[in-house]
């Protein structure tokens, strides 16, 4: 009797008892787990990689099955995990554009598969990142029972090995998931060079779809550090559920996304992007054979199918997925990928795998395979284009910037060609093998109505465009530009033309931008303790939680304006859906806040101490780093600037903003100041706290300030994902991570590239920055290589201290 045949005996004997004992079956069943990994290939000691050090998750599949040939339905986040949490393809029911601008809700009838564990009795959870392009009540999926690791236990919690969350599971029955960063681990894989590796550089080897350079290979050496690190933090899950005793009743799926960030992998259909690591691990009570490889090919969407099946969960009709060790499972002859809009960047692709050849047929030939997108200032796609301007690449590598001669077919024998890099498409040898792929295909087309065949929305790409500012390029997204034309055109004609609003906020209702009234004389606070005692609703303003609810309170004239968020708090829970807001008065906040518990988030936030190496800027006790800067109880007054210039670095510093009740919220007197990065990039200091980002939040109240200058934006680039200001008088961080721009014989060649990290939460994630944001020492948007950390003055009484950087 084989392996699959005993456990399915197994969990079938276990669904039969349950018509005698429904109560005990429970206890019958596995709980499944799935690690979930981003943006990492299948480097590891138990696919034979003789480099890689990963011995836990080595020890996962000594105890279970390893698939030898899983490919995922999609190269890119947020659309093949679209496709496991409902278990069909993403081009089934519109879920293929990774970003989707407009997320609808499911198709009727479509139900994801933590419902279906919920409704067998199971507990679900999934600790940290979801990334979904549709729109569901997450306490439909998720128990809302289950108390999530907080944002700043999720963003260390496997840095600092802390698994301590999973107590809570003892004595149930749960089908959850833990994410991991993986490739994403400090950085995307070729992010940066150079970038650390317990791997040497030159113990790697360079594929033929790269040029063999210093850059590639420490992007190869660092995938393996991210690798390595991905599988340390395996290491603490096992022991975290063997601390618990869950381990010998949880089976474990381990599998990534897709394939690493390498240029060619991510986001792109070869088998470096759709091919990842599958292991089943069994556990004590299931009778199964351990150390099994398994060669058949296996669809991403097969694992959904699947974890039904071993809970003895019946396999809904709408899912295309297998159970890959049910009796009357036979092995598929073909896998199908998808590739269609990846942020900005319109394709449309599609991929069918066999155990010998992958076919791919490319419907978009008018535009290279590498188009602009959010990897452009990476090393590895910066080097990529100089050693292409300098006729450097071989003519394969040269061949994905090329927009003419793409090719409509692709063939590739995997025995002779696992790199594929020998398109065989127009091989008479060949066209046999070309013509049952094809008609594969097209079967699959029509009998799936593949959405991707439609085209998009013109109101979604005009999202898409407004949020991708000058990196959108082809044919789709030009009447947007004949649109952007005309009003810019309107706007030279019109003088009294209001400014473009922000890209976050592109569908507020448009209205004359009302007057900013100065108020030079507003009470303002600096000192909490005198606050409490002067200002008679300080007590009120700030962070409150109730049940799986959040509120935001703050002060505006003499009323309160309040945010309610469900889930949690922005960066603490907060589901990401529309936001509930109230005007109420003071006198009536008492009893509205009853039941409400206060939370207080900024002791949290900040205290991060300088690491070795670095340059400790203010630590209080002098200025001897800076010019035109003034000490005020032990602070750092704005208005300074370093004495030395800086070029490539990490900037660290803890900031506290006045309490200014009186002007109005989205005032920019309200605690404006900026940090200047070189002297030409500001990232912006406000009091926006309790501030909502959603443009019809603002049609009945002005917005005076725009959303990409509230606090967290590149000021007047690039608005912040998500508003993590915490109330005036709280101390809060921010953590800068820069890279200058490029110049060469006085033209710049590469953009600045910045990323923001507020109160502990990364809300600019390597923005690329066309230019500078105007003010400062510097002039108004002059793009320097290196310059000075300024502390803008903006004539409110905003003060800083812990001012750390390293340069790198």
């Amino acid at each position: 009797m084989n392996t699959h045949h005993i456990i399915r005996i197994l969990l079938l004997a276990a669904v039969m008892f349950s018509s005698v004992c429904r109560a005990e079956v429970a206890t019958d069943r596995p709980n499944v787990l799935w690690i979930y990994v981003d943006d990492m290939s299948d480097w590891m000691g138990c696919y034979g990689d003789p480099i890689a050090q990963t011995p836990h998750i080595d020890s996962l599949a000594a105890e279970g099955v390893l698939f030898q040939n899983a490919f995922m339905p999609a190269p890119v986040c947020s659309t093949t995990r679209s496709a496991l949490i409902t278990g069909t393809m993403q081009t089934t029911y519109g879920l293929h554009q990774h970003r989707t601008m407009i997320r609808m809700p499911l198709a009727e009838g479509l139900r994801t598969v933590p419902e279906l564990f919920r409704e067998a009795g199971y507990l679900t959870f999934n600790e940290a990142k979801d990334d979904y392009n549709f729109k569901r009540d997450r306490d439909l999926m998720y128990s809302p029972e289950f108390q999530r690791p907080t944002r700043r236990q999720v963003v260390a919690h496997m840095v600092g090995r802390d698994v301590s969350w999973l107590k809570q599971l003892q004595g149930k029955r749960f089908f959850g998931q833990i994410q991991l960063k993986g490739g994403k681990i400090d950085g995307e894989t070729g992010s940066k060079f150079p970038a650390k590796s317990r791997v040497g550089d030159d113990q790697v080897a360079v594929p033929p779809q790269y040029p063999d350079h210093p850059v590639f290979r420490n992007a190869i050496a660092r995938h393996y550090e991210q690798v390595a690190e991905t599988d340390a933090q395996v290491g603490a899950i096992i022991e975290g559920l063997k601390e618990f005793g869950l381990w010998d009743d949880t089976v474990v799926f381990f599998f990534t996304d897709h394939g690493s960030p390498l240029p060619r992998a991510k986001q792109f259909l070869y088998d470096d992007g759709t091919k990842v690591p599958l292991i089943v691990r069994w556990p004590k009570n299931i009778q199964a054979a351990r150390g099994e490889s398994r060669s058949d090919l296996v669809s991403g969407i097969d694992i959904t199918a699947t974890s039904l099946g071993l809970a003895g969960i019946t396999i809904p009709d709408f899912m295309e997925g297998h159970d890959l060790f049910a009796d009357l499972y036979h092995s598929q002859k073909f896998v199908i990928s998808a590739r269609d809009r990846m942020g900005n960047a319109i394709d449309r692709m599609r991929t069918v795998r066999s155990q010998k050849f992958r076919y791919i047929r490319n419907y978009k030939t008018d535009r290279a395979l590498y188009q602009p997108q959010y990897r452009d200032n990476y090393a590895t796609f910066t080097i990529l284009r100089d050693l292409l301007a300098h006729g450097e690449l071989s003519p394969l590598q040269a061949s994905y910037h090329d927009a003419v001669n793409r090719p409509e077919e692709e063939l590739f024998n995997l025995e002779s060609d696992p790199h594929q890099t020998v398109n065989l498409a127009k091989d008479p040898e060949f066209a046999t093998v070309l013509t049952e792929h094809r008609e594969h295909l097209q079967q699959w087309e029509h009998a799936t109505d593949d959405k991707g065949r439609y085209p998009e929305s013109k109101a979604s790409l005009k999202l898409v465009f407004e949020e991708s500012k000058g990196t959108c390029v082809t044919a789709e997204y030009d009447f947007l530009k004949s649109e952007q034309t005309d009003a810019s055109d309107n706007a030279v004609e019109n003088q009294d033309a209001i400014a473009q609003p922000s890209r976050k906020a592109t569908d507020q209702v448009e209205k004359p931008k009302p007057k900013i009234v100065p108020y030079p004389d507003a009470a303002t606070w600096t000192d909490a303790g005198v606050a409490v005692k002067e200002f008679p609703g300080f007590a009120f303003i700030g962070e409150f939680v109730k049940d799986r609810q959040a509120l935001q309170a703050t002060p505006a004239g003499n009323q309160f304006y309040l945010s309610i968020y469900q889930g949690g708090l922005p960066g603490a829970g907060w589901d990401g859906d529309a936001v509930a807001h109230e005007w109420i008065e003071l006198s009536d906040l008492q009893n509205r806040l009853q039941g409400w518990t206060k939370v207080d988030r900024s002791k949290a936030a900040v205290g991060k101490q300088p690491p070795a190496g670095a340059i400790v800027l203010f630590d209080g006790s002098n200025t001897n780093a800076w010019k035109n800067a003034k000490i005020v109880n032990g602070t750092l007054q704005a208005g300074a600037a370093t004495k030395q210039n800086f070029r490539d670095f990490t900037l660290y510093l803890e900031y506290l903003v006045p309490l200014k009740p009186e002007p109005p919220i989205s005032h920019p007197h309200r605690g404006n100041s900026g940090v200047f990065a070189v002297g030409a990039y500001e990232v912006q200091i406000a009091d926006t706290f309790g501030l909502d980002p959603n443009p019809n939040a603002w049609k009945e109240v002005d917005l005076l300030k725009p959303v990409d200058t509230w606090s967290g934006s590149v000021y007047g680039i690039r608005a912040a994902d998500l508003n993590m200001c915490l109330p005036p008088l709280a101390w809060q961080s921010m953590e800068i991570e820069f890279k200058a721009a490029r110049f060469t014989g006085g033209s710049k060649v590469s953009n600045a590239v910045i990323s923001v990290i507020l109160n502990g939460v990364k809300i600019q994630d390597n923005i690329s920055l066309p230019e500078g944001t105007g003010g400062g020492p510097a002039g108004p948007r002059p793009e320097v290589a290196n310059g000075p950390i300024y502390l803008q003055n903006h004539g409110n009484p905003n003060r800083f201290r812990n001012v750390w950087i390293v340069p790198r």
